[in-house]
């Protein structure tokens, strides 16, 4: 197929679609911040989100299938062949090349079109024209993915916690990295890095009215925390070192390890969580034969350890 010399003078049908982007059920269609993040990916060959994965339907079998890639100007990029073809559902990822060269970092937007016989069909509409097409479909190419300014550790957890929506951070700019974690916000991290299901029941009394109570009783529905007294979960109280080895031990299921790894934890309720996740290779302390048990969990640490056990 011969790529017309911009999406305003592609003819449109209906044999493609529901295009989406990213995950099933992320939002990703529209001009809010969740949706332009999942059509983000940076492919610099880091193995971190190097493809923009595109879903669609074929109502038909197609006889040829393009993307269509277009500078926010309007001006073709170029076309990558495809080649799901088959009617169904379609998932199938761009890694950021045209002609096998990656485009430079910045935004586009992209056009499913397929032929079938000598009718064209295009997804997105291109009757939408150019400012709505980017608003709605726009993407972007990128070196980092996050938009927090003050990451410099841990970026790859950081990263993943932002793009499968765990956090937003602590503001539009900040992950505030240092900052100590709640209770409540380890609940809120946990239930979405888990998707745990909604609780139809309330399990503690001094959570009432907070951000979190929802992902506090997600937890509890789900085994995952018996609270710290009779119907109470002390949702501000800091959580430590081994406390969040506790949650992770309980969330992963890890077996018991036969050896003891750290000193300063012996005899504490929670060594055996702490031990279990060593042996997992998920913690390696924080120095020789120390675990800190007692110390209090930062966001970043807390973003390490969900990488590490749930996401890498």
């Amino acid at each position: 197929m011969t790529p017309a010399p911009g999406p305003h003078q592609t003819r449109v049908g209906g044999s493609i679609t529901g295009l989406s982007f990213g995950n099933p059920g992320a939002p990703s269609v529209g001009a809010s911040a969740a949706a332009r993040k999942h059509r983000s990916f940076s492919p610099n060959g880091d193995g971190r989100y190097d493809k923009l994965k595109l879903r669609w339907t074929n109502a038909v079998d197609l006889d040829a299938l393009e993307l269509r890639v277009f500078r926010t100007d309007g001006t073709i990029v170029g076309v990558v062949p495809m080649n799901p073809l088959a009617a169904g559902t379609r998932v199938w990822g761009w890694d950021g090349k045209v002609g096998g060269v990656r485009v430079k970092n910045g935004g586009y937007y992209v056009t499913l079109v397929g032929t079938i016989g000598t009718g064209t069909h295009a997804n997105p509409s291109v009757g939408f024209g150019g400012s709505v097409l980017l608003g709605r479909y726009g993407v972007r190419v990128a070196t980092s993915l996050i938009p927090f300014t003050d990451v410099t550790r841990f970026v790859p957890a950081v990263e993943w916690l932002y793009m499968e929506d765990v956090t937003g951070g602590c503001s539009s700019k900040r992950f505030c990295p240092t900052a100590r974690v709640t209770r409540v916000q380890m609940a809120q991290f946990l239930a979405r890095a888990l998707h745990l299901p909604p609780a139809t029941r309330d399990y503690f009394d001094d959570d009432d009215g907070m951000t979190g109570e929802g992902s506090v009783n997600a937890l509890g529905r789900a085994g995952l925390t018996t609270g710290c007294g009779p119907r109470r979960f002390c949702p501000t109280r800091t959580v430590t070192r081994v406390q969040m080895a506790q949650f992770l031990v309980r969330v992963l299921h890890l077996p018991p390890a036969t050896r003891d790894y750290f000193d300063d934890d012996d005899g504490l309720s929670g060594e055996s969580s702490v031990n279990a996740l060593a042996r997992a290779g998920l913690t390696s302390g924080c120095g020789p034969r120390r675990f800190c048990p007692g110390r209090a969990i930062t966001r970043e640490q807390m973003a390490a350890l969900l990488y590490r056990s749930l996401g890498h």
